[in-house]
């Protein structure tokens, strides 16, 4: 009667076991592209934080300097594309930009792109009197950094 019990108590802890391992496959490590960028469209230079949080957590963080567009064409634009790993798609993200270091913007976007855009995409444009925030897809093609 005892071997009897213990093969009752391993038949029933089976199908909990197996579909714990079933779920393994189904929570893959799998990560999410966010591509940020800044658009300096003021007549100075322009110090950058950009700052991305993630359940209270800072999960991006980059500082750098900008050129006005009207002198120099090519570098008046910040961009990256940067793999985050362990956010699921869903996810809420706040991201702050400060120029420099007092005026400030934020938005925020809920990672739902997939792979076939390219990923989630955050930009500011920097003007005289405003920034302006956006948020939604984006295709990788108009990503040029990878982090």
């Amino acid at each position: 009667m005892g071997t009897d019990l213990r093969r009752r108590k391993i038949l029933a802890s089976m199908p909990i076991f197996l579909s714990t391992l079933a779920g393994c496959s189904l929570f893959e490590n799998k990560h999410l592209v966010l591509q940020t960028m800044v658009v300096n469209h003021t007549n100075d230079d322009i110090e950058v934080q950009l700052v991305v949080i993630h359940d209270g957590k800072n999960i991006v963080e980059q500082r750098y300097g900008l050129p006005p567009q009207s002198r120099d064409t090519y570098n008046f634009s910040s961009k990256s594309r940067i793999r985050i790993d362990n956010i699921s798609e869903g996810a809420k993200l706040e991201s702050t930009i400060i120029v420099n270091g007092s005026r400030k913007e934020t938005t925020n976007i809920v990672m739902n792109c997939d792979g076939d855009v390219g990923g989630d995409n955050i930009g500011f444009r920097v003007h005289e009197e405003y920034i302006d925030a956006k948020a939604g897809c984006a295709a990788a093609e108009d990503i040029t950094n990878t982090q």
